[in-house]
């Protein structure tokens, strides 16, 4: 099933959502942004059925919500990840990065933390590689 981002979703993969909405039940419990899932159904309409990544609750999205507010989870931004832990983290980190980002990325791995450094971007406009 294709999501947002144009990627290719199925049952067993771990999705994110990514708007609130109070129509959408789990449980009891709603569907918020930035929310973890693991897709357990799919349907022929471009309906999704997902079950919480640390439970048991499921809620039935409808194809509109997946086709726009759905993407895979396997990579997150470090706001997002932000509370979490994990096995392994992989951070790309630029001149841009801040420390608060940094920290936040570099600390989310339980058994090793990678950080990949962009040595070719220069937020410089005077010393970058479109200098006049």
């Amino acid at each position: 099933m294709t999501v947002a981002d144009g990627q290719t979703a199925g049952v067993g993969d771990l999705v994110v959502t990514h708007q609130n909405d109070r129509r959408l039940s789990a449980g009891g419990r709603w569907v918020k942004n930035a929310d973890r899932w693991v897709l357990t159904a799919t349907a022929e309409d471009g309906r999704m059925t997902i079950r919480r990544a640390k439970g048991t609750r499921e809620a039935v999205l409808p194809s509109s919500y997946v086709a726009e507010l759905i993407e895979l989870a396997y990579a997150t931004t470090a706001y997002q990840s932000q509370g979490r832990t994990v096995d392994t983290a992989h951070a790309l980190v630029s001149p841009t990065t801040t420390r608060e980002v940094l920290y936040v990325s570099a600390a989310r791995g339980r058994e090793s933390n990678r950080i990949y450094v962009d040595t070719a971007y220069d937020p410089d406009p005077d010393t970058g590689p479109t200098r006049g």
